[in-house]
């Protein structure tokens, strides 16, 4: 029997256990939820299975020690009712030899006597034969009539057995197909349980290989950052000494034009007609000459300014480009790095309910074993439930045999409405044993990882995405400070 406290506490455990599940039921969070819920009500059912065989097999036990008492109890008095027929027989048969050697006598005695008082000791004999034989046939017939009854006491005993012993053998077949019912109801939970968890175990190996494929893409990317880094410091490289080289054919240009205009602006001085001068042709002809010179500088100048014009547009195209490419691995990257913090969160959870799910399965593996093979107590001697009660006391044991005195009460066994005994105790109002109810556990999973819209918003609290941003977003600046270019060769 189940203590006030133990069923208060199971209910209570029980409504909170179904708030919490219809509180989940409104959140929906994820299916697996459900899963859970239904190895909820699974276990539920089996602990429901259990408790009605537990009763069962209290209540097989209950009826086979009452049988066996009832057995033993019949038994008893029939070895006691044959006991008192045979004694009966025999004072019967010492009754009649009484009589017979009684009337004997008497004819002895009235041969003998054939004295003078042959009439009156006759008449007296003969009173006194007939009271004796009178008592004798009184004492005869009550033991025929006690003996008839006893008779119909014992068919009527005999009859109350058999019906009861019917009674008995149809519940417990009742009770075994019952038993039998139950266990396949258990194997059937059982192999449904072991199917739920290899599809756990699947999903759980699927989410591990995704796991796998998503740090093989991470790593791939990493390697394509690290080439653009490489491709970056190449074109610094190159674009180091091409800003040197502009800045010198800048300073040459400038010189060259101070040095045109001064030669434009040249004026010869006047010269005295005394003073021997060369000819105005040879003059003029080294002027012509000295601007020739000039103008193919120029050109000269002017073709390597506008090649290193166009290396600097193409350069800066070319930077546009890789900075574009790397905005575009740099999205990829967090977005994988999204995808693998999540689908790892996942991967913990998952880890976690399997790992409840193990103990829950165990702790219901264990309170099932000690409910199905109970040991007994070393003092206990009753049985468990409540013993089987009669409506009618049972059939008392008669007294021994002390001459006629006690045959005057005779017990006689039920009648027909007394055969029916009180109802079984129903197992279904059982208080259930104290179970460790869980909650069932939710796992969040992204539905959609496509772009932007499904992924997993982190903050800067939550760990390794923001470190490794924050590291490329330095390596971006770095980047940024190389490609600068001076404001001299931009205004050009």
């Amino acid at each position: 029997m189940r203590t006030p406290t133990l069923c208060s506490t199971f209910s209570a455990l029980r409504t909170r256990s179904v708030f919490l599940l219809r509180s989940l039921t409104k959140t929906s969070f994820s299916p697996i939820w459900g899963m859970a819920l239904e190895f909820n009500h699974l276990a539920s059912k089996v602990h429901k299975n259990e408790q009605r065989t537990s009763v069962l097999q209290t209540l097989c036990e209950q009826l086979r020690s009452e049988n066996e008492e009832l057995r033993t109890k019949l038994e008893r008095e029939l070895e006691q009712r044959n006991e008192i027929s045979e004694k009966l027989r025999c004072e019967n048969l010492e009754l009649r030899k009484m009589v017979m050697t009684g009337s004997k006598e008497s004819v002895k005695a009235e041969n003998i006597e054939c004295a003078g008082q042959q009439q009156k000791g006759a008449t007296e004999e003969q009173v006194a034969g007939k009271s004796m034989l009178g008592a004798s046939e009184k004492k005869v017939k009550i033991l025929e009539h006690q003996r008839n009854e006893l008779l119909e006491v014992n068919k009527q005993w005999d009859h109350h057995f058999r019906s009861m012993k019917q009674q008995y053998e149809q519940k417990i077949t009742d009770l075994r197909q019952k038993f039998a019912d139950s266990q396949k109801a258990l194997a059937e939970l059982e192999t449904e349980r072991e199917q739920k968890q290899r599809d756990f175990d699947r999903k759980l190996l699927l989410a591990k290989s995704k796991i796998e494929e998503e740090e093989a893409e991470k790593e791939k990317l990493g390697g394509e950052v690290k080439d653009l880094k490489h491709k970056v410091k190449f074109l610094q490289d190159q674009l180091v000494p091409i800003t040197r080289q502009r800045e010198y054919q800048e300073k040459e240009i400038l010189r060259l034009n101070k040095a045109l205009e001064e030669v434009l602006n040249f004026q010869a001085p006047p010269r005295s007609p005394s003073a021997t001068d060369p000819s105005p042709g040879l003059r003029h002809q080294e002027v012509m000459t000295q601007n020739e010179l000039l103008k193919q500088q120029v050109k000269i100048f002017e073709e390597d300014f506008q090649r290193e014009r166009s290396d600097r547009e193409r350069m800066n195209e070319e930077k546009e480009e890789l900075k574009k490419k790397l905005e575009k691995l740099q999205k990829q990257l967090t977005l994988t790095n999204n995808q693998l913090q999540i689908v790892k969160e996942d991967y913990h959870k998952e880890k976690e309910e399997k790992d409840k799910f193990k103990k829950l399965l165990k702790q219901h593996k264990q309170h099932s074993g000690d409910r199905l093979r109970p040991e007994p107590q070393p003092g206990q001697v009753t049985p468990v439930c409540a013993m089987y009660q009669f409506q009618c006391s049972p059939p008392v044991q008669p007294q021994g045999y002390h001459g006629f005195e006690d045959w005057q009460k005779i017990r006689y066994p039920p009648p027909a409405a007394a055969n029916e005994h009180a109802p079984v105790q129903n197992y279904h109002c059982v208080p259930p044993s104290d179970y460790n109810w869980y909650p069932a556990y939710v796992i969040a999973h992204n539905q959609n990882t496509q772009g932007g819209d499904g992924v997993k918003q982190f903050t800067k609290e939550s760990g390794f995405p923001f470190l490794c941003l924050d590291r490329w977003e330095k390596d971006l600046e770095k980047d940024a400070s190389i490609f600068s270019f001076p404001s001299s060769l931009i205004s050009c």
